[in-house]
């Protein structure tokens, strides 16, 4: 019998010439990447040089280049020893409208695109434990066809990275606020996503409370563990200076983690030995007792990033931004949705912790469309802001430390995200960050 040839894809069979020629023609970075996952000859060319051509067209103006664009800017003033005094004297303007311009420009957009895309790929990971296998299919005796793996969709993934983009440049924001105290707010107003004079971006404040929850979730169980090295005489003391030292330890080191660090830091720090991570937080640690209330934005560090997010939410004037209403976001039939409402003040069978899915996968996974819409504007008892149900978490606070709730409060904001039916394995040990047996 003859030995057959292994197969090869029609893209592997093509001249060299008229794979390069595809290149000038994809129409964004995610092209890029799926089509170097296609061949090996694909695969191989993404190691050269024309690759990074590609790759300067794309940054230029493809999906999220304005908001890289921003971050490196932000970066570079923040944190990268550029001291310059203005924002923007950090980089000449040729080279933010036009990377190819400039290579070392064009290696930080690089480089911090993959960050994000380490942090998404964890992200959807995690996810995929949370809500399982959907249906993809019938299978030829019309039986379902469930996928065994989570494989994003390219919007879901553009949406998910452009949640961890935004909460990085928000970081770099804040960590100028309080480091450099800038006095030209206007200049860093333009840098800001979501505000009218901005970044002109789409933002999902669902996926966006997503991200900050999942980063909540991957920090707090570091910083508990080195808890435990600490004397207990300095965790008393501590007690004295933060109102509740369990939501200081669960919520409010993770972050001063995340805009004292950044994205690339966090990553450096999650991928770092126990004893490396240990002095990393030991250095934070006692951010809450050096608080001075007089010093604006630096005080926030149980609530920081559900402030920005509430008040991204005030910004949605007509709350005709989010458009929650046409999503199949409701575990039940009948559902009914709040147009004026926050999406975490919507009701338990809103799952909002689903946000980032296709609508088509979330029809896949068993949810509905909501029955009614509800267009009065008028708050309900219950309603708070992101903030103020983060707070509300209850505490593990032990009794001799001088927690400002030593009563155990509602715990509405996890049972607005839809963590109300014990799915097995989640949020269901002390280990956890979002534990419910508080």
């Amino acid at each position: 019998m003859p030995k057959l040839d292994s197969p090869k894809s029609r893209l592997e069979t093509l001249p060299l010439e008229l794979k390069i020629g595809i290149l000038e023609f994809l129409p964004s970075l995610y092209d890029l990447d799926a089509l170097s996952l296609t061949c090996t000859t694909f695969y191989n060319i993404s190691k050269t040089h024309v690759w990074t051509s590609a790759q300067r067209r794309l940054f230029a103006g493809g999906e999220l280049s304005e908001l890289l664009k921003a971050l490196a800017t932000l970066k570079r003033y923040a944190r990268d020893g550029e001291n310059k005094s203005k924002l923007s004297d950090v980089f000449p303007q040729p080279y933010i409208r036009n990377p190819t311009n400039n290579t070392e420009y064009l290696n930080r957009l690089v480089q911090y695109r993959n960050v994000i895309r380490w942090f998404s790929r964890r992200f959807f990971a995690d996810m995929f434990k949370i809500f399982g296998s959907s249906r993809t299919g019938k299978d030829s005796s019309g039986g379902d066809i469930n996928q065994t793996s989570f494989r994003p969709s390219r919007a879901e993934t553009i949406r998910v990275d452009q949640a961890f983009l935004v909460q990085w440049i928000y970081a770099e924001i804040t960590y100028i606020f309080v480091e450099r105290r800038p006095t030209d707010m206007e200049e860093i107003e333009r840098f800001v996503p979501g505000d009218k004079r901005g970044l002109q971006t789409p933002l999902d404040l669902g996926v966006m409370c997503n991200v900050q929850i999942y980063l909540m979730k991957i920090l707090a169980p570091l910083v508990l563990r080195h808890v435990e090295t600490k004397p207990g005489d300095e965790i008393l003391a501590m007690s004295k200076k933060a109102e509740c030292l369990d939501l200081y330890h669960r919520r409010g080191i993770p972050n001063v983690l995340q805009w004292k660090l950044g994205l690339d830091g966090l990553k450096e720090l999650l991928e770092s030995p126990p004893d490396v991570q240990d002095a990393i937080i030991a250095k934070h640690y006692n951010h809450a007792a050096n608080y001075n209330p007089a010093k604006e934005f630096e005080g926030q560090y149980i609530g920081h990033f559900a402030r920005v997010v509430d008040g991204m939410w005030e910004m949605e004037t007509n709350k005709t931004g989010i458009k929650y209403h046409h999503r199949p976001l409701w575990r039940q039939k009948g559902g009914r949705y709040r147009k004026y409402a926050a999406p975490w003040n919507q009701s338990m069978e809103f799952e909002l912790a689903a946000a980032f899915y296709d609508d088509e996968r979330l029809k896949n996974m068993g949810f509905y469309l909501p029955w009614s819409v509800d267009g009065d504007d008028s708050p309900q008892h219950g309603d708070l802001g992101l903030e103020e149900q983060l707070k509300q978490d209850g505490c593990q606070c032990l009794d001799d430390w001088a927690c400002y709730n030593q009563t155990k409060p509602e715990r509405q904001i996890w049972l607005r995200f839809g963590y109300t039916n014990r799915r097995e394995g989640l949020w269901d040990n002390r280990d956890d960050v979002f534990s419910l047996d508080n």
